[in-house]
């Protein structure tokens, strides 16, 4: 068990492995599992991964919405990867009203001195 408020490069490490062997079905990212990386990020008051588990977040939602948008999505394996930045493989599409009301509330319960939360709003501009 591990009671750390500090996500290191082990913590996103486990993190990307249980996100890419759930995939390996060709499943995309779930809505369920977007809420645990939010809820993970929630409980982490430090970072010491060098930006990785704020690059898994970003590109898991990013692979939710665009999928649960009905537009395609790569392979989480490939999605993912931490060498394949978001802008490679992210499509516009409109997520819809539903969707954008998920992200504003999820995006709303992230605190301020996180390093993800500027991220997403950027991203999904430029995706969406």
């Amino acid at each position: 068990m591990h009671f750390s408020r500090t996500i290191d490069a082990d913590d996103a490490s486990l993190c990307a492995r249980i996100f890419n062997d759930a995939g390996c079905t060709g499943i995309a990212v779930s809505r369920a599992e977007a809420d645990a990386l939010f809820a993970i990020d929630a409980a982490g008051n430090e970072r010491r991964d060098g930006g990785r588990f704020d690059d898994l977040l970003a590109k898991a939602v990013v692979h939710y919405l665009m999928s649960a948008a009905g537009a395609g999505v790569p392979s989480r394996e490939i999605a993912l990867a931490p060498e394949n930045p978001l802008v490679t493989w992210a499509s516009a599409t409109d997520p819809g009203t539903d969707l954008r009301s998920w992200l504003e509330s999820r995006l709303g319960e992230m605190k301020p001195s996180s390093t993800a939360e500027p991220q997403l709003p950027l991203l999904l501009l430029r995706t969406f």
